[in-house]
């Protein structure tokens, strides 16, 4: 019915705007992996802005987020599994949250051959929330995918940065996977 749809609006706004705002996160402790973890970096002003609209996330489950020396973001997840694809596997997630609404979104999965990264949103459902872009010095990209930039602004409210989501490189994925011998 509408409640479950607007909960999966929800939950994949969240899944989009949550590695965003991780400005306002508490630090946990990342899941220790033998197999690495990946860093998603959200620069500093964009959490700075996001804050400045209500967002509140914390870590969910393993997962960790800590604002580094320049003042950007750095949430940290443990690398769970890889497929035969090439798919990276995660481990924890973010739970995002603005006046009475809350989304998570965890278990994140980088498929290499979509260019695309998942997520389960409210322990429900995987949806895409994010596609790679290009590489920088601080890792590649990650632009919002235009379902869950729509469903972002059904959702939430954005302020100023309303309508204007879709392909939006919010963060920088830096994925660090150890070798069979855990180097």
């Amino acid at each position: 019915g509408e409640i479950m749809r607007k909960n999966a609006r929800v939950a994949v706004a969240a899944g989009a705007a949550a590695l965003l705002v991780a400005g306002a996160a508490a630090p946990a402790a990342a899941a220790p992996s033998k197999k690495g973890t990946t860093d998603v970096t959200v620069k500093a002003g964009v959490a700075d802005v996001l804050t400045s609209l209500g967002f509140g996330i914390a870590p969910t489950g393993p997962g960790s987020a800590a604002v580094d020396a320049d003042g950007d973001l750095v949430a940290t997840f443990g690398i769970t599994g890889r497929t035969g694809d090439p798919q990276i596997q995660h481990v924890g997630g973010l739970a995002l949250t603005q006046g009475s609404t809350t989304a998570t979104l965890s278990n994140f999965t980088i498929d290499l051959d979509t260019g695309l990264v998942s997520a389960i949103v409210n322990d429900a459902f995987r949806a895409d929330v994010f596609a790679i872009g290009d590489p920088t010095a601080d890792g590649v990209t990650l632009k919002i995918t235009p379902g869950a930039a729509a469903i972002l602004d059904d959702a939430f409210d954005f302020g100023p940065l309303e309508g204007g989501l879709e392909g939006f490189p919010l963060a920088y994925g830096n994925p660090m996977e150890k070798s069979a011998n855990g180097k």
